[in-house]
């Protein structure tokens, strides 16, 4: 596979990480947890095969301020 393709594929999985952190924070369950004072932290990580290493995608979202914050419009 070319470098531009891998480039691609990585950029693609990046942003999925993104959007799955979105998703777990807008689900009733964790927006509850954070209304209740309860903690939680959704993070988002993403593990290479090709480097074998997990990486921190710095997403972390641990409150509804932190989640407006990152994904206001």
């Amino acid at each position: 596979m070319e470098l531009k393709a891998c480039k691609k594929i990585e950029q693609t999985c990046e942003l999925s990480v993104y959007e799955q952190v979105k998703n777990a924070c807008d689900t009733t369950i964790v927006k509850n947890a954070w209304k209740l004072g309860q903690e939680l932290s959704v993070h988002g990580w993403m593990y290479s095969v090709k480097k074998g290493i997990l990486q921190d995608m710095k997403t972390s979202v641990a409150s509804i301020s932190d989640y407006n914050e990152q994904f206001s419009d």
